[in-house]
């Protein structure tokens, strides 16, 4: 038995994803097996797996803050990036919850994008500054001496990495330009980062730890004779290999680009694994029922007496028409009120098939759908 409902709109899919887990919990048994699938059941179970997205973006965290102090090997190196980054990260949720954008779950990757270059260009400012203060010994110097330094560089690579979000504004699809909105602002606001991690530091850096940090950054560790030494080969007797081996690897992905794939056709959404359990209940449900409930749907608006015009439903038609011969590969069948209609119509004609055809007169359209009364309105009405 195949069951098809709608949601309303303003019921969220974890309201939803729990009442159908709830009816699966109560009726499926060892005779009889339930296989929920559609885009709320989809969207329930991505939700559900949000403790193990906050766990993820937790343990994240932590291994910033531990590479952090790894480099610096002090409070100061730890504290100050990681202070802007939630400066940062206030500044662009609260645009979000601002604008009223959706941050959907799927997004959340974004969160540690943003994370990156976050880190990335506050680690740089705060290692200049320890570098200058070291010698200086003056915090305000020291301060504005980075800020001078840092600032413009700062601000080119934040322009860069926001103008890669804006253009994605471009992109018909209101995902992507909620995106785009959000992410633009976001980025841009790591531009204070050249401004405010000078003065983060100097609410924190001592003289002792910037002198400790200068005379451990002056060591040649392990890792920097290995970079020296690549480098070194890179551009010495290296070079014909470095080449060679460069080229190769073109030549590779340019073979292996050829394979791409674009889409995918498997039964399920590929947001998941294959073998997930939502995957395979769409793998049943498709193998067992003509229908599908990855189904295109498609609806029309207009005047209340316009559903009386043969126009619309041969317009319809003429869809279904279209993708049947334009698309083989993709189009299974379709299902509509056109169907209805012309079995009406040749059964109002004895049952000859070649009266198996829409309409062409809006009178006879009117007949065949159901009765009108005086205002115009459809006692068939519930029919839609």
């Amino acid at each position: 038995m195949l069951i098809l409902t709608e949601f309303h709109e303003d019921i969220s899919y974890e309201r939803a994803f729990d009442r159908l887990n709830g009816l699966y919990t109560k009726y499926a048994d060892d005779e009889t097996s339930l296989h929920m699938v559609g885009f709320p059941v989809l969207m329930g179970w991505i939700y559900s797996y949000k403790p193990q997205i906050v766990l993820v973006m937790g343990i994240s965290v932590s291994l910033m803050i531990l590479v952090l102090f790894l480099i610096f090997r002090n409070f100061i190196g730890m504290a100050v990036p990681i202070a802007f980054g939630v400066i940062s990260s206030a500044m662009g949720l609260g645009f979000i919850g601002w604008t009223g954008i959706n941050f959907s779950p799927l997004l959340y990757v974004l969160a540690f994008l943003v994370a990156a270059r976050i880190i990335s260009h506050s680690v740089q400012i705060t290692h200049r500054y320890m570098e200058q203060y070291a010698y200086r010994q003056d915090k305000l110097k020291t301060c504005r001496d980075t800020m001078r330094s840092m600032v413009l560089p700062n601000w080119a690579g934040v322009t860069t990495d926001a103008a890669g979000f804006l253009i994605l504004i471009l992109v018909k699809i209101a995902l992507m330009q909620q995106v785009a909105i959000f992410m633009t602002f976001w980025m841009m606001t790591v531009c204070l980062c050249g401004i405010l991690t000078p003065i983060l530091c100097t609410y924190l850096t001592t003289a002792r730890a910037a002198k400790n940090f200068v005379e451990k950054a002056a060591h040649v560790s392990l890792m920097d004779r290995i970079c020296t030494g690549l480098a070194g080969f890179s551009i010495g007797k290296g070079k014909p290999l470095v080449i060679a081996a460069t080229l190769a690897a073109l030549v590779f992905c340019l073979f292996q680009a050829q394979k791409l794939k674009i889409g995918d056709a498997s039964p399920g959404s590929p947001l998941v694994w294959p073998d997930h359990p939502y995957n395979t209940a769409q793998g049943t449900v498709d193998a067992t029922f003509d229908a599908s409930s990855e189904a295109l749907m498609l609806f029309y608006e207009g005047a209340a007496k316009s559903v009386y015009d043969p126009a619309v439903l041969n317009t319809f038609e003429a869809f279904d028409r279209y993708m049947k011969s334009n698309l083989p590969d993709i189009y299974k069948s379709s299902d509509s009120f056109m169907g209805l209609m012309k079995s009406m119509n040749m059964i109002m004609h004895d049952g000859d098939m070649i009266w198996r055809e829409l309409p062409r007169q809006e009178e006879v359209m009117t007949g065949l759908i159901g009765w009108t009364i005086p205002d115009g309105s459809l006692y068939t009405e519930k029919i839609f």
